[in-house]
């Protein structure tokens, strides 16, 4: 049974804590945090794939790990 919008929020919001502690090995950050994502998209609506989409940019965003 796919998310909610307000569990798929909580796991966003659980996934960036998570990717902040990653990010202590800056190397294992971009496959952990693939990881997680292909799980959490699979549980996504099809209707929520685009704001997932646009909250997983986001969080990548803040984390400045492209910078």
């Amino acid at each position: 049974m796919p998310l909610t919008r307000s569990q798929l929020d909580e796991h966003l919001h659980t996934l960036e804590d998570r990717a902040r502690a990653w990010l202590r090995d800056r190397n294992a950050f971009p496959r952990k945090f693939e990881d997680e994502v292909e799980i959490l998209l699979g549980q996504v609506a099809t209707p929520d794939q685009d704001y997932a989409l646009v909250q997983l940019e986001a969080i990548v965003e803040r984390s400045r790990f492209n910078r």
